[in-house]
């Protein structure tokens, strides 16, 4: 069974090609670039003039009634300076044997600023979490974009490229990989994008943004082809922390079919290596999400994880499916309401994990 999800998963990956943006489907559906919408050229976070405008006019089911002489925020504070939000909370019940669970969280709470000193061509760029938990940078750099040759420089503290970057951290190919939104890292990046092709290579701490002890530093690039309607990518890392050295690699990929549905897909594979004894575990994992817009400002959605942390023991296997609705009413907000089923194997090496049943209702307000 688990062979035969790898192989629908490599399938779809190759035949359904991406790029990198934290919300892919939009990039999908517009044929346009991660660097189109976000000031971050891997996506993520405050997003550009364009990027604001779509979402002000393009995703609402309907525009919110201004008064005379007003006109919806688009963050631009001046010629120099513009600024962004998230926020995202809701309720959120749990439904496993042991216990059920219902709370009122806020997940997301973060501001952005843009600055740039030289127009176009050399920013500071700073991306702030203030909930939930105390403030923390998620991401503060350099940008030196323009240089000759169509190449960029990115230094300080960012999300390191690698694969789809989805909104959901506690996707597998984002919460197993150390590639999410929880874990920034402190280094420099080159990228290069010529026509259809990007290219990003970061040299990075690898200690997900504690402090460095050691000289051994994470390496990861992300490459992708983009055409109107599809793209096709392939991502890779190493890292070595402590007496563990990972290594990552991914194909992923999108395309658009008609006007209302987009698809895509990540399959990634894995191998942890310990110095002290050997020993040696390949894991894979495989992502797969598809929109269908109902209407303007309504999408449906469905999506499927998949997670096998160690592919010599058989039964230890993971995955996730997840169905629901996303609906932006007016500007600056979208609405989403999910239903999640995760099975997961009763015992592993003797720890015991239960399955459970998830629905999330949440508010996202934007800038």
């Amino acid at each position: 069974m688990a062979r035969r999800i790898i192989e629908i998963l490599a399938a779809i990956a190759i035949l359904c090609p991406a790029t990198a943006v934290a919300e892919p489907w939009m990039a999908l559906r517009t044929g346009n670039s991660c660097a189109s919408c976000h000031t971050n050229k891997t996506g993520g976070g405050k997003r550009t003039i364009f990027g604001a405008a779509y979402g002000l006019e393009d995703l609402p089911a309907s525009q919110f009634p201004y008064p005379e002489g007003l006109a919806p925020v688009d963050g631009t504070i001046a010629e120099w300076l513009s600024i962004g939000a998230d926020y995202r909370g809701g309720n959120y019940s749990r439904y496993a044997p042991s216990r059920d669970t219902n709370s009122f969280e806020t997940r997301e709470a973060n501001l952005y600023a843009d600055l740039a000193l030289l127009p176009d061509q050399l920013k500071l760029y700073a991306d702030v979490r203030l909930a939930p938990g105390g403030s923390q940078s998620r991401e503060i750099f350099a940008l030196v974009d323009r240089i000759p040759g169509r190449i960029y420089v990115k230094a300080g503290r960012f999300f390191a490229p690698y694969g789809w970057r989805i909104q959901d951290d506690t996707a597998y190919i984002r919460a197993r990989t150390g590639f999410n939104f929880q874990s920034p890292d402190n280094g420099v990046e080159i990228g290069w994008r010529p026509a259809n092709l990007s290219a990003s290579l970061a040299v990075t701490n690898g200690s997900g943004g504690g402090s460095d002890d050691n000289t051994d530093k994470r390496v990861s690039l992300i490459s992708v082809w983009t055409w109107r309607a599809a793209s096709a990518g392939f991502s890779a890392a190493s890292n070595k922390q402590g007496d563990v050295r990972s290594r990552l690699a991914a194909i992923h990929g999108g395309v658009k079919m008609g006007e209302r549905l987009v698809a895509l897909g990540e399959i990634d594979v894995g191998r942890d290596e310990e110095d002290d004894t050997g020993e040696t575990t390949r894991r894979v994992l495989g992502y797969v999400e598809g929109r269908l817009a109902a209407m303007k400002g309504w999408d449906f959605q469905a999506a499927f994880d998949y997670h096998d942390p160690d592919t010599s023991q058989s039964g230890d296997e993971e995955n996730r499916v997840t169905v629901g609705t996303e609906w932006f009413p007016v500007n600056h907000m979208q609405v989403r309401l999910l239903w999640r089923r995760t099975d997961r194997p009763p015992e592993v090496r003797g720890v015991a994990f239960e399955d459970d049943r998830e629905v999330i209702l949440e508010l996202h307000v934007f800038l």
